[in-house]
Formats: C-alpha cells, structure tokens, sequence
C-alpha cells in the first residue's frame, strides 16, 4: 500500500487523502470550499479556500496549531508525545483525537455524525457515520 484511500459517498464532495514520502494531500471536490494540505520537513500547513473560514496551520516543535477564521467556531490543537488533540469552540460539537502506535483515531461529540479514522501502512482512511455522507 503505498497511496491513500478516500471514500465518498455524499453529494456535498468528496475527500480523498494520499500520504507520499511524509506528505500529506487533501482535496475536496465539494462546493463549500477547497482545502489543500503539504507537508514540508514535519511541517503541516492547512489552506481553506471556502467562503465558510480560512484556516492554516504550522507545526513547530512537533506542535500543531490550528486556526479557522469562520463564525463558526474555533480550532485548536497541540501535539505532545506523538499525540493529536483536536478541541472546538463551537456549538456543532467536540473533537477529539489521539494517536497511538502511529494510528488516528478522530471521534466527534457532534449530534451531526461520527468519525474514525486509521493509518495503516502509511495510509489515511476517513469514514463518517453521519447522514450527511460519508468520507
């Protein structure tokens, strides 16, 4: 397995995730916005073209921070020991995710659906448990 895998199953876009050499890629094919995401010497940098908020994201000292520029809510994460911890400030729901032995795992206090996410062999694999689709 040396690509990624995305699965979408919802007509408001489509996810797919690719890990290459370190690097991760995002696209979404949805009209709610474009995000693309590289990674450049262990460094993460998320663009948002959406009209809905911007974000962007660095990672310094293995840290992660990110940003969103919507009314929507606020983002912030921090890595320590090799572990994600994503939080929101918004109303729509909580997330949060931690990993271990190099696995994701994303979980979401949302009543708007749930999601899981594992790595193996270097690959991203998003599903939602959400009537809104599926990722």
């Amino acid at each position: 397995a040396s690509g990624g895998r995305g699965e979408g199953g919802s007509t408001r876009g489509k996810w797919g995730a690719r890990v290459e050499s370190g690097e991760h890629a995002w696209k979404v094919g949805s009209t709610r916005g474009k995000w693309g995401a590289r990674v450049e010497s262990g460094e993460h940098a998320w663009k948002g073209g959406s009209t809905r908020g911007k974000g962007g994201a660095r990672v310094e000292r293995e840290e992660h921070a990110w940003k969103v520029g919507s009314t929507r809510g606020k983002w912030g994460a921090r890595v320590e020991s090799g572990e994600h911890a994503w939080k929101v400030g918004s109303t729509r729901g909580k997330w949060g995710a931690r990993v271990e032995s190099g696995e994701h795992a994303w979980k979401v206090g949302s009543t708007r659906g749930k999601w899981g996410a594992r790595v193996e062999s270097g690959e991203h694999a998003w599903k939602v448990g959400s009537t809104r689709g599926k990722w």
